[in-house]
């Protein structure tokens, strides 16, 4: 496999990680009462995560397809 293509790779499966990273820690502190949380809105770390996992998996099929 061609370094250019593996490093492609390992950067998408990182970035899809922090993704899916984003929306666990959003839906994580949800659950929470809202005494308890110092953030104003967990929907943007879900939004955030899941575009950035769409956007992610995209790239990677417009790409390697």
């Amino acid at each position: 496999m061609h370094p250019d293509i593996l490093a492609g790779l390992i950067i998408s499966f990182v970035l899809v990680c922090f993704g899916v990273g984003l929306v666990v820690f959003g839906l994580k502190i949800k659950k929470r009462p809202a005494t308890e949380s110092k953030f104003s809105s967990p929907t943007t770390f879900i939004a955030i995560g899941v575009l950035m996992v769409v956007v992610q998996i995209i790239e990677l099929v417009k790409t390697y397809v």
